[in-house]
């Protein structure tokens, strides 16, 4: 009956624990998950605030402004030689007029490898709208927009003088490239597998086509898919003209999860354990202080001396089997046991004083305390059978 109450205790503890546990440590993996894709996010924001600040002091600067009317041709020998955009961590860059026209532009695709900035734009800067918008309202345009390489941080903003002035001289274009190399630096630097993958079906893996159409046909932000092995984060990133752009992807170990299962496993475990070593404890003590006893004294009262006498403990069925010889017989015992044995005692000492008592009133003369009539036949009887 224990080992039974403790089994149906255990259950009741898995039961509760894992609707309990359970939720709560996937919790916390969604959380570390939405955390992570939050810090990847945060800090491609941090990598457009520096193309921010680059764009903005190089476009209030007299000299650009100087260059882009014409009147500086010293300007790209004397500040933008030996391709120094991507010694500041630029993948392209380019100064276009007051007309719209580049008068300058270069891309930095590999270590040593400068191109024109048609090999990052083949149709133009011009027909990026988002981009030349800075041309006449002269604020920036910044955000994520699509190149001939891949998403690309970019910025644009007005050419002004270093006063603020304008009308504007043009747009200073500058931006840094979100190729396969770069996100994955960003992955190791948030210690997560990242990925920027096409927002299109049909250029990305299967196992992702359904977060690809929840974030395009659902209200949300981001969406999270857990498998046995990994938590997948997913957001929508749109380019400057709101267009969907590209499937940013953050992959984590589900550590979490893993930690939890493995903690409930342990919990039920340890209280399976201790069911088993507390139930079998309490039977032994059982058995030895009150089992076993009653037993004897059972068998003491059946009157099965030889069972009760096959016992180990000699002391106890000595007690009883002098329970009816003597009132003064008490058991050892300073126990519940000892006062039923006792209780026994005086029960059948009374029992036996009743027993004599009835038994002078039916065989012996009341006035003479000599054998009447029916002990005289009883006695007769006997001693003619002998």
């Amino acid at each position: 009956t224990l080992l039974g109450v403790f089994i149906l205790y255990v259950l009741a503890a898995w039961f509760v624990l894992s609707f309990i546990y359970t939720p709560a440590f996937s919790q916390l993996e969604h959380e570390n998950a939405s955390n992570q894709l939050r810090r990847v996010h945060e800090f491609m924001e941090l990598e457009r605030v520096d193309v921010d600040f680059l764009v903005s002091d190089w476009a209030e600067w007299d000299d650009t402004m100087l260059f882009a009317k014409g009147e500086y041709d010293e300007f790209i020998e004397e500040n933008l030689s030996e391709a120094y955009l991507s010694y500041l961590g630029m993948n392209f860059g380019a100064i276009l007029n007051a007309d719209g026209e580049v008068v300058w532009g270069e891309s930095y695709l590999g270590d040593d490898d400068v191109s024109t900035i048609e090999d990052v734009f083949p149709g133009g800067l011009a027909k990026h709208d988002a981009l030349m918008s800075p041309m006449e309202s002269g604020e920036y345009a910044t955000g994520l927009i699509d190149t001939a390489h891949g998403p690309a941080i970019v910025s644009s903003a007005s050419i002004l003088w270093s006063s603020g002035a304008g009308p504007s001289g043009g747009i200073f274009v500058a931006g840094r490239l979100l190729n396969a190399e770069h996100v994955e630096r960003i992955g190791k630097t948030v210690l997560s597998k990242v990925e920027l993958l096409p927002a299109k079906h049909d250029s990305i893996p299967e196992k992702y086509h359904s977060a690809l159409t929840e974030l395009m046909v659902g209200d949300v932000s981001d969406v999270f898919v857990q498998d046995a092995d990994y938590m997948y984060s997913f957001r929508l990133l749109k380019d400057l003209n709101g267009e969907n752009l590209a499937l940013l992807s953050v992959r984590e170990d589900a550590h979490i999860s893993g930690l939890g299962s493995a903690a409930l496993n342990m919990t039920i475990l340890t209280l399976l354990v201790a069911a088993t070593v507390v139930t079998a404890s309490l039977w032994l003590v059982l058995n030895g202080t009150l089992l076993r006893p009653i037993e004897r004294l059972t068998a003491v009262l059946r009157g099965d001396h030889e069972k009760s006498s096959k016992d180990s403990d000699r002391d106890l069925v000595a007690t009883v089997m002098r329970l009816s010889e003597s009132r003064g017989s008490i058991s050892k015992r300073n126990d519940e046991i000892g006062e039923l044995i006792n209780a026994f005692d005086d029960l059948s000492t009374s029992l036996k004083d009743a027993t004599m008592s009835v038994w002078r009133i039916a065989h012996l003369d009341g006035l003479t305390g000599l054998a009447n009539r029916r002990l005289f036949m009883e006695s007769l009887d006997r001693a003619v059978q002998q």
